[in-house]
């Protein structure tokens, strides 16, 4: 499986604003041989450095509060839709297993599967000092410019769903509109002082 980034401008912009493709090509890279559980083996994952003036611009940004970035954030967006940044990654194709339905839905011995995976992935990374790299950021990172971009991408997906949706459904991203933010940022602080998820939940 050979993987670019995408060539739709506006779902790459959310890649490069994000660090997507750099965080995935530096998790096989850099973790991959860690891992306790099946993952794709990598052949090749590599990307070119940020330009000199893109990492100066970056720094200005994180500098700046959230809410200005929020009002620079089409023109982000749009900056961003538009690097010639070159990302590439070459893994394994798992041909032969199966893939999951979201819409479907699985069993119960197939949740099970899922979350003993999970469990022993979680368990070799717990408190673990690989993960102290600079290019996995907390959480709670521009929280307000997340939910800037959460707010663009809500219109467009109740248009195409809108004969599906449910008022149940709509509920929900009603709550996260005004409520988001807060949970987030409150969930990243319980976790610092040490409470663990199973707490939380």
């Amino acid at each position: 499986i050979v993987k670019f980034p995408s060539p739709i401008e506006a779902n790459k912009a959310l890649g490069m604003v994000f660090g997507s493709y750099e965080k995935e090509i530096l998790t096989y890279v850099e973790l991959g041989p860690h891992f306790t559980v099946k993952i794709p083996r990598c052949y090749f994952g590599a990307f070119e450095p940020q330009k000199r003036s893109e990492a100066v611009a970056q720094r200005v940004l994180k500098a700046l509060p959230d809410t200005v970035t929020v009002k620079l954030l089409d023109r982000l967006m749009a900056q961003a839709g538009k690097s010639q940044r070159r990302f590439g990654l070459v893994i394994e194709d798992l041909a032969g297993a199966r893939v999951g339905d979201q819409v479907a839905g699985c069993s119960v011995e197939d949740a099970e599967l899922a979350l003993r995976a999970l469990a022993r992935m979680h368990a070799t990374f717990w408190e673990s000092p690989l993960l102290d790299r600079p290019w996995l950021l907390p959480l709670d990172d521009s929280v307000a410019v997340q939910h800037a971009i959460y707010r663009k991408a809500w219109p467009v997906f109740e248009e195409r769903f809108r004969d599906i949706l449910t008022p149940e459904v709509r509920a929900v991203p009603e709550w996260n509109d005004e409520h988001g933010p807060a949970l987030l940022a409150g969930k990243c602080a319980l976790l610092r002082a040490g409470v663990t998820p199973a707490q939380i939940e």
